[in-house]
Parts: C-alpha cells; structure tokens; sequence
C-alpha cells in the first residue's frame, strides 16, 4: 500500500513540476538591432522600420527565465500585430529549426511589412495556440518617407566633373527616417533636355553620400 502511494505521489510531483515548466515557458519577438544567445537572453534595441517596406523578425521559444531555448514541440503560434501589416509564414505554424542542441526553439525568417500609411510604434506578438507557452510581444517604430532632403551643395559645378552630394530622407515632420535603407531615383532638369534620371542612389540608415556627374551645361 506504501508503494503504492508513493508512486502515485511522485506521478504527481513530476507531473506538477512539468506543468510549471511549460507554463514558465514563453515565446520571444527578436526584431532587427536584437539579439538572443543563451545564457545572455535578450540584448539590444528595435531598429526603426520603414512602412510598405518588408523586414525579418526571429521567434524563439525561451524558458522562465528568458536565457535557455526551450523546445516548443507541438505548439503552433499565431503572429499577430496591432497595425495594418503582412505577415509570412501564414498562421499559425510551428517553431521548426534548432536552437544550439535545443530542437524546435526557433522559427527565422518570419517576414513582416507595415502597411504604407502605418507610421509610430506597433506592438508584434507571438500568440500560443491554446495552452503551452506565454505570448512573446516587440515594439517596433514604423515610419513614413514622405520626402529628401539635400544638403547644399556650392557651386557652380562644371559638367563632366563629377562633386559629391548627401541626400537624407525625411518623414511629413521633417525627421530623418534612420530605417529607410532603401533606394531612390535621382534625377536632373537640364535647361535644355529637360528631366532626366541620372541614376539610382543606395541610402543606409536614411542618408546617401556619394558623386554624382552632371553633363549638360548652361551659362
């Protein structure tokens, strides 16, 4: 009769204790200007995102104290966002790729783009389907390009002689846009062609620097 108590009582216990452990458990939103490494949990800050423009986020499923992958086997998430957004893969889906030793405990990428018009701090969460692991939320600042902005640039220039510009992009408040890592094209008004593309220019964190050549003169 003893033994059988005390194996009922340890069933109990083990199962008591592997139900806090999931409980404690809980996805995490990393978004670019992150990072998680086990041990050190989660270090860094959201980069800003440009709207309409897509970027990637990692879902990681973490233990209770947020330092140690833990494998989510047979939970499925649903992502969701507090904004107009796209969001790949669809939901739900599962966390499919090994963290360290840790099988299940990462899904990367996961692709999300900010509608156009989205603009100031949107809330991404990983949601668990039904019981398991606790919901994992980022804010991210969504911003607008509503407009360039060039530096002066001194003159007069000569044509055929290449000079070097810097082109910065702003948002309808006249902010520099530090996410836009994207591309515009630059063009010229010649006096006597008229409009003409000269050619495509890079941004990195919302600023170009670089030569540009013009060619047709005017007195």
């Amino acid at each position: 009769m003893l033994k059988k108590k005390f194996k009922f009582s340890l069933f109990i216990f083990m199962y008591i204790c592997s139900t806090a452990l999931v409980s404690g458990a809980q996805y995490m939103v990393v978004a670019p200007g992150q990072l998680w490494a086990p041990g050190a949990g989660l270090t860094g800050a959201p980069v800003n995102q440009v709207a309409g423009v897509p970027f990637n986020v990692s879902v990681i499923a973490v233990d209770a104290f947020a330092t140690g992958a833990f494998d989510s086997s047979g939970f499925s998430i649903t992502m969701t966002c507090d904004a107009i957004s796209t969001i790949t893969p669809a939901n739900p889906f599962y966390l499919n790729q090994n963290l360290g030793s840790t099988p299940n405990a990462l899904r990367y990428p996961v692709s999300v783009t900010f509608d156009p018009i989205v603009f100031g701090t949107v809330t991404i969460a990983a949601n668990p389907n039904g019981t398991g692991l606790g919901t994992g939320t980022v804010n991210i600042i969504s911003e607008v390009v509503d407009h360039f902005h060039f530096d002066t640039i001194s003159g007069p220039k000569t044509a055929g002689e290449a000079f070097y510009i810097s082109v910065s992009a702003h948002t309808s408040a006249d902010y520099t846009v530090s996410g836009f890592n994207g591309t515009a094209i630059l063009t010229a008004n010649y006096p006597v062609t008229g409009l003409t593309v000269i050619g495509t220019i890079q941004f990195t964190n919302g600023a170009y620097y670089g030569p540009v050549t013009l060619y047709d003169a005017s007195d």
